[in-house]
């Protein structure tokens, strides 16, 4: 029986030799690495470790090529593990701090957002993003409901879907996953008071006890049938940042809004949420007040030097004499003029916004379009259209 090869300091991996007992000669062999098997390599040495080198290189080639071949055919593993519902609200509510940034969303919707999200943590923030199931969702909206908080349970339920959506796209669930989306939207019934013609009088005589702005914000809303936000914004004049504004705001800028202005006897109005734009003369009339456009925009007009039509004629806290007033600001004034007017409401009192819908109201009686001085886009709607270094404003004819 032949000796079993034995290393010697030969220099090479894996390189082994061996003496014939019966002539003395040596020989040398090869132990393959991957199974423990020998092969003969003659007996030149040098040449021996020449081929076991190469040998070594291409074993060793091919062994890492199999590595690879078996990591990159397992399947990925699923993470098992997860996060809290609340630690991703964190993550969204960054992401909207993100978008008010950039202008993307409003400070009114990141701060209804950012309530929101605080109703929804305090009732399924420690479960897990990935366990949370439409029966969960479903309970959350019936509770706030429970509570006669129709409007808020919807918007709870949107902002729950919006918040899986986003979930779904940092990978933390599924893409198919979005538990609030099987819920059933809840209804909301409308008991807000209408405002008409003769709740007019008591609430502009309410009005004179404070700042002129109050009384001309109702003013301006009559007239002009616009929302709080666009009234907010008039300005009396347009100037060299219109232009660079509009722009901004086309390309998907939206810090800076365009605002309304007085140009060659038409108040041009900017919408904001529709991005509609207007002229609408300053002869027109509305006969329930008995003024014009361009009566209230010359009331608005004070001792106080400002660009604005609604401007704050004393400092606060946060605003100097001539600053605009916040939408937000003209809303609340309106409340404590309408609770003042010794009107008894008969259900849920009227916001700033119904002076809108009571402006249409009233327009329509006396024959105007509506539907252009809304801003509301229509195919029927006969409108002319002027453009204007490329922007195309909708022009009210009467």
């Amino acid at each position: 029986m032949a000796a079993r090869p034995r290393k010697f300091n030969l220099g090479v991996e894996n390189l082994y030799c061996r003496q014939d007992s019966r002539n003395g000669e040596v020989y040398y062999q090869y132990r393959d690495p991957r199974n423990g098997r020998f092969h003969g390599l003659g007996k030149d040495r040098e040449l021996a470790k020449e081929r076991a080198t190469s040998l070594n290189l291409l074993i060793a080639q091919q062994m890492a090529s199999s590595i690879l071949e078996t990591i990159n055919s397992k399947p990925e593993r699923k993470r098992i593990s997860g996060i809290a519902f609340k630690l991703w609200a964190e993550r969204y509510m960054q992401i909207q701090q993100e978008r008010l940034n950039s202008g993307d969303i409003r400070d009114n919707t990141y701060r209804s957002r950012k309530s929101q999200t605080k109703i929804i943590v305090e009732s399924i923030g420690s479960i897990l993003i990935k366990n949370i199931t439409t029966k969960d969702c479903y309970e959350l909206i019936q509770s706030i409901k429970a509570q006669g908080k129709e409007r808020t349970a919807q918007a709870v339920r949107s902002l729950l879907i919006d918040m899986f959506k986003e979930a779904a796209q940092a990978g933390e669930i599924d893409g198919g996953f979005n538990p609030a989306l099987a819920t059933k939207a809840p209804k909301v019934k409308v008991y807000r008071s209408r405002l008409d013609v003769t709740h007019i009088e008591p609430i502009l005589s309410a009005s004179t006890a404070y700042e002129p702005w109050v009384k001309n914000s109702i003013l301006l809303a009559l007239v002009t049938g616009q929302r709080r936000i666009d009234v907010a914004n008039m300005q009396f004049k347009k100037s060299a940042d219109w232009n660079r504004a509009y722009e901004s705001w086309k390309s998907g800028d939206r810090k800076t809004p365009p605002y309304s202005f007085v140009e060659d006897g038409w108040l041009h109005v900017f919408q904001q949420k529709t991005s509609t734009m207007l002229r609408l003369p300053l002869t027109l009339k509305l006969n329930a007040i008995d003024m014009t456009i361009g009566d209230v925009v010359s009331q608005c007009r004070s001792n106080c030097v400002s660009k604005y039509m609604l401007h704050h004629l004393r400092g606060t806290q946060g605003a100097t004499v001539g600053d605009p007033i916040h939408y937000d600001t003209i809303s609340r004034r309106f409340a404590d003029v309408r609770n003042g007017s010794g009107i008894a409401w008969s259900s849920d009192a009227p916001t700033f916004h119904e002076l809108r819908s009571l402006s249409e109201r009233l327009y329509a009686e006396q024959g105007i379009d509506t539907q252009i001085l809304l801003g509301h886009k229509d195919p029927r709607t006969t409108a002319n259209y002027h453009d204007v270094r490329g922007q195309l404003w909708i022009d009210l004819v009467i």
